[in-house]
């Protein structure tokens, strides 16, 4: 396959300026985040099929990484409960999550940078995944 000499020029120009093109492209995105963010929730939803094609790939890429992210989890989730936390209570958030088909999101990050909640009913809450990415590992 024959590749185009523009698409060559454009290419090495790239390679030449990375850092001003990508402050460019930072500065861009900063001025319009509600356009930038607009579109990329219209590719997301248009390509879900791809993203998820992508992110089995890179779950199978190394299934031992991914099993000790599972592990260090659930250890931190055991670790996190308190004798006193309403098991019934918790493990009903989680089914209704499943029926809903949202996410349980703690309120108080298990993991968080100054402060660390428990796993106990009173720290979860019902998010979609989205939202539940957005919020990462903060308040």
């Amino acid at each position: 396959m024959q590749t185009n000499p523009s698409q060559n020029r454009r290419h090495e120009y790239y390679l030449k300026n990375k850092d001003k093109i990508r402050e460019q492209q930072k500065s861009y995105r900063e001025a319009n985040r509600e356009k930038c963010n607009a579109l990329s929730e219209k590719w997301r939803l248009e390509n879900k099929e791809r993203i998820n094609f992508i992110r089995r790939k890179e779950n199978t890429k190394n299934p031992l990484e991914r099993q000790a992210i599972k592990n260090a989890y659930k250890r931190r989730l055991k670790n996190q409960m308190p004798p006193w936390a309403n098991k019934e209570k918790i493990k009903s958030f989680y089914l209704a999550a499943q029926e809903q088909q949202l996410t349980v999101d703690h309120i108080i990050p298990l993991k968080g940078d100054l402060v660390s909640g428990l796993h106990v009913e009173t720290n979860l809450q019902l998010l979609p995944k989205v939202e539940n990415c957005r919020k990462s590992n903060s308040f």
